[in-house]
């Protein structure tokens, strides 16, 4: 009887219907690393796993290798980034896709893919502009591979800036097949306005979808900590270096002449590039604690009320402002000069170029006052949540 009630047992659970198991693509930035990517798309992985138990992901990456460190629970692949950058600016994808017998190994292995997914979907950042104008094609790559697999197709939270008109009429009829396509700031909005895209929106950072992670924190401390997040990566020379140091050096003074023993720590957020600036820092303020991308991936951001914030990266600011930590933006361009600027409704920081003269300095930083942007954030997660609503039901 027992062999016989195992049996019954078994074809019982067979009749039982076993739902799919959900398989999700998603692109982004990750894998570089730059912690503000590699952030965003953890919050992603984080929520579709925690939604969706038991769902597949595939994470197609700047550098798999190093994104399977970050994402070990993640099939992480490289198909799109590597194709767009063998297309470059001229190359057909159509030519390339078009013999099936002449496929190479790595595009049948991208269809198998796309064949098990159910949508495809560019994650936020700012890497997709005329700065790097090759990364621009994933939007025409993932256009075409959802329509050739009838997949849903997203994008959320992207910085086109700069773009200009010509390149924003190329990509139009790509955005056009998308079922969303959000954008962080204003300037990304209005240059595609006029080609009337319907799944064209404009809801902020995707880092605002997501309010319940905790990447920063506060933790009372008597101690004053200077918070030092500054970057030299789109610099074509050393005045822009040497400007940042003699701000950083004005800067520190005054907070010194305050805070006599105060902390200074520099944050890592790209690793290599950032140690070489942090390096002419020690020369000026040996003092200084250098905190490892690791460190922050790990343990996140941890501030004091009173600590004070000096940052050329967005998604620092973006985390600190957040908490209402005080701080200065630090911009030398119109790439940047967007990226802080579409934080204004959220953040009270202000902009500030390296050259600024030491008057001026002392004036912004010793008649500093923080704004209420509560209710600019609470409208900002808002529209992050409806929109999470509509892609994932979530």
């Amino acid at each position: 009887m027992t062999f016989f009630a195992k049996l019954w047992t078994r074809k019982c659970e067979k009749d039982v219907p076993v739902p799919p198991v959900k398989v999700f693509y998603l692109v982004s930035a990750a894998g570089m690393p730059n912690f503000g990517d590699d952030m965003l798309t953890r919050f992603w992985v984080t929520e579709l796993q925690r939604r969706f138990p038991g769902c597949t992901i595939y994470l197609d990456a700047v550098d798999a290798v190093v994104a399977s460190r970050l994402f070990p629970r993640v099939r992480c692949v490289d198909y799109l980034w590597r194709l767009v950058q063998a297309l470059g600016n001229d190359g057909s994808l159509e030519e390339k896709l078009a013999d099936p017998y002449t496929l190479p190994f790595r595009e049948r292995l991208m269809s198998k893919a796309f064949i098990s997914a159910e949508s495809v979907h560019l994650l936020g950042g700012g890497y997709i502009n005329e700065l790097w104008g090759a990364n621009s094609r994933l939007i025409e790559v993932v256009a075409y591979f959802t329509q050739k697999y009838r997949l849903a197709c997203y994008a959320t939270g992207l910085g086109l800036q700069p773009l200009s008109s010509e390149k924003a009429e190329q990509l139009a009829p790509y955005i056009r097949q998308f079922d969303q396509f959000d954008v962080r700031d204003q300037a990304s909005y209005d240059v595609l306005a006029p080609f009337e895209l319907p799944p064209l929106g404009f809801t902020g950072d995707d880092y605002f979808a997501f309010s319940s992670y905790s990447v920063g924190y506060i933790a009372e401390n008597e101690q004053f900590t200077l918070h030092l997040c500054i970057h030299t990566e789109l610099s074509e020379d050393d005045v822009l270096t040497e400007s940042l140091l003699g701000l950083l050096g004005q800067t520190t003074a005054l907070f010194l002449e305050k805070h006599p023993n105060a902390i200074i720590k520099f944050y890592e957020f790209r690793p290599g590039s950032d140690g070489v600036f942090f390096r002419q820092i020690l020369e000026f303020f040996p003092q200084a604690e250098f905190v490892s991308f690791e460190q922050v991936w790990h343990d996140g951001l941890k501030f004091a009320p009173h600590d004070f914030c000096i940052s050329s990266r967005f998604h620092f600011q973006v985390i600190a402002a957040s908490l209402g930590i005080p701080g200065v933006a630090l911009s030398w361009s119109d790439y940047y000069d967007n990226k802080f600027s579409s934080l204004q409704r959220m953040s009270d920081w202000p902009m500030i170029r390296p050259d600024i003269n030491q008057e001026e300095l002392r004036a912004i930083l010793l008649s500093f006052s923080r704004g209420d942007r509560q209710q600019g954030l609470e409208q900002v997660q808002q529209a992050k949540q409806l929109l999470l609503a509509q892609l994932y039901n979530f």
